[in-house]
């Protein structure tokens, strides 16, 4: 049995062992943890020893990674106009749900609080006041009760950044539609690819103002070719998604734009 000098002096040993070993983990060195560990162990009987891995779990963990960011909103506040905001970021500029066999005016100048059941246009330029510079993209589309295809595609040629500040397609090209898109998902129809003509510059559209809703591409060379786009076209009764048909069918069009961030 020990004596009570040796029990002391043993008792000292672990306490100054035990102040290193704390400076040594208070410090961070897993090597000089180590170190103090095994200086410990031999006071203690065979089979019997502390773990690094206590000293190890008393650190504190690393802080967890930031959150991800959410997901863009359901409105966006563009010059004091509150807008329709998708998940990817796309502006509402535009959204007409047209019942069959109506033929309502077209309603300017208000934000559509719905991408499905709006009934209303903005234009960027005149109403949110932004430039061709702020747009990177203008998407279209559609959809009828008339058949199951569904238009859904994205430009950003320089002509259609800035004609859609006010609506106008004044300068609209048939190449524009043709190439340079992109399909986007459900896209089914023949157009914008078919396109063969567009307003104003077939037909004669010059004593009509043309807008975005006013046959801005289509092909009607013949009843089996006979596709279009319009809303109310040219103060009409045509609402044609990929055909040609008046009011008779349920539609629905929409136009978005995202901005350059």
């Amino acid at each position: 049995m020990p004596t009570s000098r040796n029990c002391n002096s043993s008792s000292t040993a672990i306490a100054a062992l035990l102040l290193t070993a704390s400076w040594t983990h208070a410090a961070g060195a897993p090597d000089a943890d180590a170190a103090a560990l095994a200086s410990l162990n031999r006071f203690f009987p065979s089979g019997v020893s502390l773990a690094s891995s206590s000293m190890a779990s008393a650190r504190s963990p690393p802080p967890p990674p930031p959150p991800a960011p959410p997901p863009p909103g359901p409105f966006r506040t563009v010059n004091e106009r509150v807008l329709v905001q998708d998940l990817d970021g796309w502006l509402l500029m535009a959204a007409y749900n047209h019942q069959a066999n109506t033929n309502p005016s077209l309603v300017e100048g208000t934000a559509p609080s719905s991408a499905t059941e709006g009934f209303s246009h903005v234009w960027p330029g005149t109403h949110l006041g932004l430039t061709a510079s702020d747009i990177a993209e203008v998407r279209f589309y559609c959809h009828t009760s008339h058949h199951d295809r569904v238009m859904h595609f994205s430009m950003h040629n320089d002509w259609v950044k800035t004609a859609i500040l006010t609506g106008s397609i004044s300068g609209n090209l048939v190449s524009y539609w043709t190439s340079g898109t992109t399909k986007l998902d459900g896209h089914t129809a023949y157009l914008p690819d078919a396109t063969v003509y567009g307003y104003p510059n077939h037909h004669s559209g010059h004593h009509y103002p043309a807008t975005f809703f006013d046959f801005p591409f289509y092909d009607g060379r013949s009843a089996t070719t006979n596709w279009h786009w319009a809303v109310k076209g040219k103060g009409g009764n045509f609402w044609c998604c990929d055909d040609s048909v008046g009011g008779d069918f349920d539609t629905l069009h929409q136009i978005w734009i995202k901005l350059e961030e």
